[in-house]
């Protein structure tokens, strides 16, 4: 049998060749192994608890600048000290800052922190990238597979700047002197015919299917009047609403770069300052998930955030695709989760319900059964299994169903991954394991193209932990094992 797990060769200059080959390999001996059959879940667990190996952000750094810098001696015998020594040295040379906003941090300090992090924020990303004079797909490949989110936000002037500046082999210097022009540009300069809302639409959407337009200087400043533009009227809206509302206008829109309680002009040169951890866009995210990185949310944005996006509740084309994908699954899953309740319960099948019945609690039930509940009802914390840490503390509430659906939180690649497993899981048209699995892998792999995400990478543990289930006789039952076994083991 070709291996399931090794079909793809990952060596582009992020080199994680050894971790993705070590990965699928160990894979690929697990479901070949006797035991696999007989009892799989408990096979699959053992894995996932004892063997797998869980790669750090610090460790992609490491390989990235071992590579890159060409040291000989073995990876595992290089020390720290080395590393840091020359992510010191590449932003001495390079002239890039140890952060976007004033800080008394140490360059050494914040090097030793890298190297150690399970993850970072996007704003590291971008700081390294900068600071080590990365090409714009190594940061590219970071954003979208070292820690998982989307790639380049090119609706957010800041991250448009940074892929101008990667693709042009610019300094981080530049990146600021952009990012204060941009800051400075006023109403007069941008509400104009030439930026109507129609024009700036198209002006979006034609960089969405033509990313390299933004590496062109002159077609980059005109961008970032279009987004300043579509900035301020978003301001204006929101003036008029709360006008309407209180009588009095509570955000002011003047030249500067951020809402009510912002400074004129603050904000310039970073426009990250006021962002929430793990952002790094500069969009004063109010309703961000921390870590998420893309700007979910942003109503209510905060002081001094400096993007010029439009604060009224937008979200970019990436999350937009995204959040489409998700209602479908979602409703797909409803839609499968009531034939199996139908066939299992006579209140269902009698009792003249239909998919709109469905709820998220119901869904719950499924895809967290072997996960133990408070006295409340709500599911124990995942950290309290021995998978939590490997699984980044994730499982598909009820809760958080909700809040996805009311577009209070990002979806994630992980919301996507679970709830089109469950469809494959409960696909009684497909009885072999193999075409299960693959089916699942190509339909995937093209959601997550589709809403910029990176495919599914075997060298993270949960979606390791979702192909060894479609690859069991009974998926959705091993699931929820797998869950049950990681509380069990608790220790």
């Amino acid at each position: 049998m070709d291996d399931l797990f090794t079909q793809h060769d990952f060596t582009r200059t992020i080199r994680d060749f050894d971790y993705t080959r070590k990965a699928g390999r160990n894979l690929q001996k697990l479901y070949e192994s006797e035991n696999f059959d007989d009892c799989d879940s408990q096979e699959i667990f053992d894995y996932l608890y004892r063997q797998m190996d869980i790669v750090s952000f610090g460790d992609y750094l490491k390989r990235y600048i071992y590579e890159r810098a060409g040291i000989e001696q073995p990876f595992r015998e290089v020390p720290d000290k080395e590393y840091i020594e020359i992510i010191v040295d590449s932003f001495r040379e390079s002239q890039t800052p140890v952060s976007t906003t004033p800080t008394t941090r140490k360059m050494s300090a914040a090097a030793r922190s890298w190297l150690s992090a399970g993850t970072v924020r996007r704003e590291s990303v971008f700081l390294l990238g900068f600071g080590l004079r990365m090409t714009l797909g190594d940061v590219s490949e970071f954003l979208t597979k070292v820690i998982r989110e989307r790639d380049f936000d090119l609706e957010s002037p800041v991250e448009a700047i940074y892929f101008y500046c990667f693709w042009n082999e610019k300094k981080y210097l530049e990146a600021k002197e952009l990012i204060d022009r941009y800051e400075a540009l006023t109403e007069q300069q941008c509400l104009t015919d030439e930026f109507s809302d129609e024009a700036v639409s198209g002006m979006i959407d034609e960089v969405q299917q033509r990313r390299a337009l933004i590496g062109d200087r002159s077609y980059l400043e005109e961008y970032l009047r279009a987004l300043k533009a579509q900035y301020f009227r978003g301001v204006r809206s929101l003036e008029q609403k709360k006008t309407g509302k209180d009588g009095k206008t509570e955000v002011s829109g003047a030249s500067g770069a951020g809402l009510s309680g912002a400074k004129p002009g603050s904000g310039a040169g970073a426009g990250l300052s006021g962002a929430r951890a793990g952002s790094g866009t500069g969009a004063g995210l109010s309703g961000a998930r921390a870590g998420s990185g893309t700007g979910a949310g942003l109503s209510g944005a905060g002081a001094g955030s400096g993007t010029g996006r439009c604060p009224a509740g937008a979200r970019t084309a990436g999350q937009l695709l995204a959040d489409e994908e998700f209602r479908r699954l979602y409703h797909d899953s409803c839609a499968r989760a009531y034939t199996i309740l139908r066939d299992s319960y006579e209140d269902w099948k009698r009792g003249g319900k239909t998919e709109e019945d469905v709820s998220s609690s119901d869904l719950e039930k499924m895809l967290c059964s072997g996960i133990p509940t408070t006295r409340s009802g709500n599911l124990e914390k995942s950290s309290a299994g021995s998978l939590g840490k490997a699984f980044g503390n994730y499982r598909m509430s009820r809760q958080r169903l909700d809040s996805l659906l009311k577009g209070t939180i990002e979806v994630e690649r992980t919301d996507l991954i679970t709830l089109n497993f469950f469809l494959y899981a409960t696909d009684d048209t497909i009885q072999d394991p193999v075409i299960r699995f693959e089916h699942f892998r190509t339909d995937m792999n093209k959601v997550l193209n589709k809403c910029r995400m990176y495919e599914l990478y075997v060298v993270n543990p949960y979606e390791t932990f979702i192909l060894m289930c479609t690859l069991t006789e009974y998926p959705l039952a091993s699931y929820n094992d797998i869950w049950e076994y990681s509380y069990e083991s608790r220790e």
